[in-house]
């Protein structure tokens, strides 16, 4: 069942470049004050660690985030798209 509220197309265009061009940190998102669409707040292109992310949240709202999670392993490292709902 759809929700009513729209993707704005640069959503989608930060999504892909945290994806596929590895160009992006994170990305928090935000639902519109007309509750319209879903839209981009902000986007961090510099290496940021876990709690420096969490630290950018807002306290008392709801926010649709992306985060570039890098770890390692004893094969080198790895990286996972983790997708928050805060």
């Amino acid at each position: 069942m759809a929700s009513g509220i729209a993707v704005n197309e640069e959503v989608i265009t930060t999504y892909q470049d945290l994806k596929l061009g590895k160009k992006i940190q994170y990305a928090i998102f935000r639902i519109n004050e007309a509750n319209t669409d879903v839209v981009v707040e902000k986007v961090q292109k510099e290496e940021t660690s876990w709690d420096e992310f969490t630290g950018s949240l807002p306290k008392d709202d709801c926010r649709y985030a992306v985060y570039d999670f890098a770890f390692q392993v004893d094969g080198g490292q790895r990286n996972k798209l983790l997708f928050v709902v805060w």
